[in-house]
C-alpha cells in the first residue's frame, strides 16, 4: 500500500489564524482512494524549515502532497524550497506565463509582475492545471519519492487533487473500511450499546463525533484496515446487521457519506413528502442546509426566518396572545410556528424552531440554549424541549442537527410525541 505524507505550509496556519482544512480534506480523500496517510506536518512560510520538512517526511512517504506557498508574493516560496530540497534548479516556462496572462484578461484588474513568478516550476517537473486560479501544482519523483504540489486555496486544492488522482493511481477503496452514520444518540452511549458486539468481534471500531452526527468506521487489522480483504464479505454484512439491530433508526447511513439533509432528502422524495420550516434563533441555517442539497426544490418548497415576534404573527399568524402571555421562546409559539409554515406553503409536514442562542437574553427560567422544536402534519402537532451548550454558533449548529434529525425520523415513523 503506497504511503502518502502530508504536508501544509503558511505562516498562518501555524499560528493559529486559520483552521488546517486542507489537512482533513486530503487525508479523508486518500484515506478514501486506498491509501495510508503516514504523517501529517504544519509548517510556516520557512525557506530552511520546509526543505528540512520534505527530507524529513521522505524517510516515511512514497508520496508527499504540499499544500501552500504557491502565490504570487515574497512569502510564497514552496517552489524554491521544494526544489532546492530535491536538488533541482528552477525554470521558467512560458507557456505558464502565457496561461497566466489569458486568465487576468477575463478579471476587473490587472496581471504585475510578481504573478510571473507562478510560472517557475522544478526541472522536469509535470504541470498541474490550475482551472480556478493563477497558481499551477506540479509533481515529480526524487529518488523514490513522488512529491505534489498543490495550492493552499481549497477549492483550488481540491479539484487539482481529483484530477491527479483520476490521472495517475487506481483506486482501491470499498473493501477496507465500512463507514455508518448515527444521529440521536451520544458517543458514550453509542459505545455502550455496541460494547457487546465489539466485544466479540474481529474487526477494529472507531466512533468519531462530528456535531451532532457520529461517525462509526470499521476495519480490521488497525487504523489502515491493511487485512479487511482477507475477511469475507459476508462477515462484515453481518456485523453491519448487528448494529443496526441494535440502534435502529439511529443509524441514517451505511457507506453512503451524506448529510443529514441529503437523508432527509431521500426519505422526502421517496414518500413524496413536501416539508416546510419556519425558524427563529437559527436564522434560516435549517432552509439553507436544506436547499444547500442539489433537488431540494422536489421537496421543499420554502421556509420562514421569523426572528421577530411581528415577523412570528404577520408572516406565520402566530397569536399575539401567545406571544405576550408564553413568550416567543415556548412550547405554544412553536407549535402555531409550525402550523402556520404548514398553511403558508401548504406543506404536507412542517417544523419550527425557537430559542435562545445566546450570549445574551437567558434568564433563570428560559437560559440561553433553551430551544423548542415543534413538528406538525396537520393532523397532529408535537413540541420538544432542548437544551444546548456552547457559543451561539454551537447552539445554532446544534439545533439545526436535531431538527434535521426529527424530521428525519417523522418521516420515516410518522410523528413522534
Amino acid at each position: 500500500m503506497n504511503k502518502f505524507s502530508i504536508m501544509t505550509i503558511g505562516d498562518e496556519i501555524v499560528r493559529g489564524e486559520i483552521s488546517d482544512d486542507n489537512s482533513r480534506i486530503l487525508a479523508d480523500k486518500l484515506h478514501h482512494h486506498g491509501f495510508e496517510i503516514a504523517r501529517i506536518m504544519s509548517v510556516g512560510d520557512g525557506y530552511e524549515e520546509i526543505k528540512s520538512s520534505l527530507k524529513f517526511l521522505r524517510e516515511f512517504s512514497d508520496f508527499i502532497v504540499t499544500t501552500g506557498g504557491l502565490g504570487p508574493t515574497g512569502d510564497d516560496i514552496t517552489r524554491k524550497a521544494v526544489a532546492a530540497a530535491c536538488s533541482r534548479e528552477l525554470i521558467f516556462r512560458e507557456d505558464i506565463a502565457e496561461e497566466i496572462s489569458a486568465y487576468f484578461e477575463d478579471l476587473p484588474f490587472e496581471m504585475t509582475d510578481n504573478n510571473k513568478s507562478q510560472a517557475y516550476i522544478p526541472k522536469g517537473a509535470e504541470l498541474i492545471a490550475n482551472p480556478q486560479g493563477t497558481a499551477p501544482g506540479f509533481m515529480f519523483e526524487h529518488e523514490g519519492t513522488h512529491i505534489i504540489s498543490l495550492p493552499g486555496i481549497t477549492p483550488e486544492m481540491k479539484s487539482m487533487l481529483e484530477k491527479v488522482l483520476t490521472d495517475n493511481f487506481e483506486k482501491h477503496p470499498a473493501e477496507n473500511i465500512y463507514l455508518l452514520k448515527a444521529a440521536g444518540i451520544g458517543e458514550a452511549e453509542l459505545e455502550d450499546n455496541l460494547q457487546a458486539i465489539i466485544d466479540e468481534s474481529d474487526f477494529y471500531y472507531r466512533f468519531l463525533p462530528h456535531g451532532g452526527v457520529i461517525e462509526i468506521k470499521i476495519s480490521a487489522g488497525g487504523v489502515n484496515g491493511e487485512n479487511l480483504r482477507e475477511i469475507q464479505h459476508s462477515d462484515i454484512e453481518e456485523e453491519i446487521r448487528a448494529i443496526r439491530d441494535e440502534l435502529g433508526d439511529k443509524i441514517f447511513a451505511v457507506n453512503e457519506n451524506i448529510s443529514l439533509a441529503e437523508a432527509v432528502k431521500e426519505l422526502a422524495v421517496d414518500r413524496g413528502v413536501q416539508l416546510a420550516l419556519a425558524e427563529s434563533c437559527t436564522g434560516g441555517l435549517i432552509s439553507k442546509r436544506i436547499v444547500d442539497v442539489p433537488g431540494a426544490s422536489r421537496f421543499y418548497p420554502g421556509g420562514v426566518t421569523s426572528y421577530s415576534n411581528r415577523a412570528k404573527m404577520k408572516l406565520l399568524g402566530v397569536s399575539g396572545e401567545t406571544l405576550k402571555e408564553k413568550g416567543a421562546v415556548s412550547e405554544e409559539a412553536a407549535v402555531e410556528m409550525a402550523e402556520g409554515a404548514l398553511r403558508v406553503f401548504d406543506a404536507d409536514m412542517a417544523a419550527s424552531v425557537t430559542g435562545i442562542a445566546g450570549p445574551e437574553g437567558g434568564s433563570k427560567e428560559k437560559p440561553v440554549g433553551l430551544v423548542y422544536f415543534a413538528i406538525t402534519d396537520g393532523d397532529r402537532s408535537c413540541c420538544r424541549e432542548w437544551h444546548f451548550n456552547g457559543s451561539r454558533q454551537e447552539i445554532r449548529w446544534y439545533t439545526s442537527q436535531h431538527a434535521l434529525n426529527r424530521f428525519r425520523l417523522a418521516l420515516l415513523n410518522g410523528l413522534s410525541c
